[in-house]
């Protein structure tokens, strides 16, 4: 699962503004969404929708503290 996993968090890495859905994730690596939920959390202690929200106000925090766009424009 980790090759899986690596892949998964890189497809997310990239495309983390995009509106991504879990079962498009799964359905990418071959695995139903239950299967892949379940294996995300043991491997890495967290849900993957709470994975990828938290990459998501990451990657907005620098755009906040240094940009004079709106939070609406960034989101």
């Amino acid at each position: 699962m980790s090759s899986i996993l690596d892949c998964i968090r890189d497809r997310v890495e990239k495309k983390f503004a995009e509106k991504i859905t879990i079962d498009s994730i799964a359905n990418n690596v071959g695995i139903s969404s239950r299967h892949f939920k379940r294996r995300f959390k043991n491997a890495t202690g967290d849900t993957s929708t709470s994975y990828l929200q938290s990459l998501r106000i990451e990657k907005a925090k620098p755009l906040i503290e240094m940009t004079s766009e709106t939070f609406n424009e960034i989101t």
